[in-house]
């Protein structure tokens, strides 16, 4: 059964509201572990985002059946 507008309405800014909230949380656990695991040791490190791609596509490619490779430098010459 369809809600009517006005319902719908306030049932999508409830969600908009929702999702905002649990953003916040995420974002408030997110630091305090990062704090905690810091204050235990753990190292942050930035990561080279262009190296990680470029040898995780290597792995991806080397596991690949021959019919697959080239259907994967197909797909990667439209990149």
């Amino acid at each position: 059964q369809e809600m009517q507008e006005e319902l719908q309405l306030i049932f999508m800014d409830a969600v908009e509201d929702m999702q905002e909230y649990e953003h916040q949380l995420f974002l408030q656990n997110e630091a305090r572990l990062r704090d905690y695991l810091e204050s235990r040791g753990m190292e942050f490190v930035s990561v080279d985002n262009h190296s990680f791609r470029r040898i995780g596509a290597e792995a991806v490619y080397l596991s690949l059946s021959e019919e697959m490779k080239k259907l994967y430098l197909q797909i990667s010459a439209l990149e």
